[in-house]
């Protein structure tokens, strides 16, 4: 399905941020929000498999969804750091990247029992699609849970101090993403984003990229409706 309506599921992704250009989080957040977007549709439309897509769309729901992100915490006398440090970045990118990388599996069927326990149940509601749009929340379920406990996304230095040194700017890069280049692993970033806070400042800070609405979009249109994908097949498999 998603291979074979390419076009138009890349654009019901894509084309949202657009679609919702008069909205003030779109406004604020202008050309980051259309980029993961984009980044979104053209990953999804290329993923081999039906499970990669349900963890790339979790990822992304699960940032959009995060108010706090955790972050180190700074006081008046924390160093101030005009960069990111580079091998900080390598680390978070690698450990998102295994995380990522391993959810895919944890949505395979384990046995043959497994297989047939799913295809029952999908078949007990393949009349009605009212009720099966539910299971692709069932589905991404253990797999939302897993990133809301387990993701950091996340990279944040202090990069100046107020005079009085009772407040500080922070510089908050996030990532979305991974990309394999010549063998390395880099990430794809949403942007760097500045944050003034009160210096000393708490181990969380408000994420710039917090979208509800954007991430009910991805839930409802994209996590609910993947199994209308695998009815006509099953529908096929009962008539035979």
């Amino acid at each position: 399905m998603l291979h074979e309506c390419r076009a138009h599921v890349y654009r019901a992704v894509s084309d949202w941020p657009t679609d919702k250009k008069k909205e003030t989080d779109v406004k604020n957040l202008g050309g980051k929000i259309q980029f993961m977007f984009s980044h979104l549709g053209r990953v999804m439309t290329a993923t081999p498999s039906l499970s990669m897509a349900i963890s790339i769309f979790a990822t992304v729901i699960v940032i959009l969804e995060t108010k706090f992100p955790s972050i180190p915490q700074f006081d008046m006398n924390s160093p101030t750091q005009d960069k990111h440090n580079e091998l900080e970045l390598q680390v978070l990118t690698s450990n998102f990247n295994q995380l990522t990388e391993s959810l895919p599996s944890t949505l395979h069927f384990t046995d043959e029992y497994d297989l047939l326990a799913r295809v029952n149940k999908i078949m007990a509601v393949n009349e009605d699609p009212s009720k099966q749009k539910f299971l692709g929340i069932d589905m991404a379920f253990s797999t939302l849970m897993q990133l809301k406990s387990k993701i950091k996304f996340s990279l944040a230095h202090l990069h100046s101090k107020g005079e009085d040194k009772k407040c500080g700017m922070i510089h908050l890069h996030i990532i979305y993403d991974t990309l394999t280049e010549n063998g390395n692993v880099c990430p794809v970033k949403a942007g760097c984003f500045e944050v003034k806070v009160d210096l000393p400042c708490s181990n969380s800070i408000k994420n710039p990229m917090y979208f509800k609405s954007a991430a009910n979009y991805l839930h409802n249109q994209c996590l609910k409706k993947h199994p209308f994908g695998v009815g006509p097949q099953l529908t096929c498999l009962r008539l035979q």
